[in-house]
């Protein structure tokens, strides 16, 4: 019976001893999943270990070999890594067996996630930090700022600016270019340019009513005021940025490689605008270019201000009605708690007014005048008592 007792302690002990690994052994792998989480590999998380660990292999080593050769290799052999791995990464996906039993979207999903992985980790390294480039972008955001007094009808566009749900548009359309900047994965970059396009066409169509019907030409005047009053961050490297370093099957087919191209002929036209394009004289142009706006609204925050004193004013229109109406509620109330002073008509003839009601009526008030009417009315007691007392 002891040794029984023995074993069944030494079976439980090895029972304690399991759990306690395979608790460990799970502690190490939910840590794991967290770190990969942390850097961004969340994305391999539904895949089979094997295959994980494949793209992993292969992200790190084209990083590495990237980082070794980066001081030595020109701007167009770095396109062409990075390229290069893009396609490698595609063909590898797609016809190894690890994959097979993905969907197309799943596997879009997964180069996705290695492509923003990657550019995550050579960001600092591959976005212009070129002298000549900053001074362009600082040169055409300083234009920018100086072209703030532009309104849609300058540039022949369809934005209905007195339309507040057209203006919220607007303000989306424009953090969208704003954003831009924030991102650095490649693709990310592209979907904020189609997003921007989305609420653009929001604007358009919500103004094509009021203004004249929409078309799809009326997109680019569009984005060029949206551009305008957004005046994003780092244009030309962002665009240069994209050149380089986006898929090219990204750029060069797609909605999002049509509104990218459409934004980069935007800067184009804004970085060499003139008065001739925008239908005025050297001499307008040239003034509201150093300042003298007075003549012109500033911009979407003027705007804004003007509906918010409509606002205002609609509600304390409003307030002053339902002020009226109690105005008017409270000299009923007052009238007929006067008349009250009034004896019934049903009374005996020798009642007589009282003092409140006497002086009421000899005043030249509106309750001195409703009183007058009450009592020199036929049936009124006063009215008998004084045809009583003549006719006698």
């Amino acid at each position: 019976h002891q040794q029984q007792q023995q074993q069944n302690e030494q079976q439980k002990q090895s029972q304690k001893g399991t759990f306690r690994g395979l608790r460990s052994r799970l502690g190490t792998v939910m840590d794991k999943l967290l770190r990969d989480s942390a850097k961004g590999l969340d994305f391999l998380a539904h895949l089979k270990s094997n295959a994980a660990r494949e793209i992993v292999d292969r992200m790190r080593n084209f990083i590495q070999d990237f980082e070794a050769n980066y001081e030595t290799s020109p701007i167009g052999e770095k396109r062409d890594a990075v390229h290069s791995f893009y396609e490698e990464m595609e063909d590898f996906t797609h016809n190894s067996s690890l994959f097979a039993d993905l969907s197309d979207e799943e596997l879009d999903a997964v180069l996705l996630g290695t492509e923003k992985h990657v550019m995550k980790h050579l960001y600092n390294l591959l976005f212009s930090r070129d002298s000549d480039e900053g001074a362009r972008d600082a040169a055409l955001h300083s234009r920018i700022r100086q072209l703030q007094w532009i309104r849609p009808h300058h540039l022949d566009a369809v934005i209905d600016l007195s339309d507040q749900d057209v203006v919220a548009e607007v303000k989306l359309a424009m953090d969208q270019l704003v954003l831009i900047d924030a991102k650095q994965a490649p693709f990310e970059k592209l979907q904020c340019v189609l997003s921007c396009a989305n609420k653009i066409f929001d604007v358009i169509q919500k103004s094509a009513s009021s203004i004249q019907a929409a078309s799809a030409d009326d997109f680019l005047p569009a984005l060029i005021y949206i551009l305008i009053q957004a005046n994003p961050p780092h244009i030309h490297s962002n665009i240069n940025y994209l050149d380089n370093f986006c898929n090219p099957k990204r750029l060069s087919a797609g909605e999002a490689g049509y509104h990218y191209t459409s934004l980069v002929g935007a800067a184009q036209f804004v970085e060499s605008i003139n008065a001739k394009q925008l239908n005025l004289s050297q001499e307008t142009f040239d003034r509201l270019m150093d300042g003298d706006a007075s003549n012109v609204t500033e911009g979407l925050e003027a705007i804004s201000k003007m509906r918010d004193y409509l606002d205002r004013l609609r509600a304390l229109e409003a307030k002053q009605m339902v002020l009226h109406k109690e105005i008017e509620i409270l000299v009923q109330t007052r009238q007929e708690l006067c008349s009250s002073a009034v004896k019934p008509t049903h009374l005996s003839a020798d009642v007589e007014l009282t003092d409140y009601s006497s002086s009421t009526m000899d005043s030249n008030t509106c309750d001195g005048e409703f009183l007058r009417q009450r009592i020199l009315t036929p049936t009124s007691p006063f009215s008998k008592r004084k045809q009583m007392n003549t006719n006698k």
